[in-house]
């Protein structure tokens, strides 16, 4: 088991992908946020996180996605809907 698991949203990808990158080198990144076409939020966790210690990355400012500009009620909900999946999943 790693000693954490580091999961992000999709408003600072790049942000994302550079402190996963210090904190894991070499380890590529994978979205724990899907869109449906009516833009409702769902939450995938690509890593097991059963009794493991989570981060999430996840900044709360306006920000584009697929060129449509998303507010930070956008990014909270994302934020909201990574915690209750890692939660449920087991996560500490």
């Amino acid at each position: 088991m790693n000693p954490y698991i580091f999961l992000h949203g999709s408003c600072n990808v790049e942000l994302a992908r550079k402190v996963g990158n210090y904190c894991k080198p070499g380890e590529k990144l994978r979205s724990s946020i899907s869109t449906f076409p009516d833009y409702e939020i769902m939450a995938k966790l690509p890593y097991d996180v059963s009794d493991g210690l989570v981060f999430v990355l996840q900044p709360t400012g306006f920000y584009m996605k697929d060129g449509r500009l998303c507010s930070p009620n956008d990014a909270l909900m994302e934020l909201a809907q990574i915690c209750r999946a890692a939660k449920e999943s087991g996560a500490e």
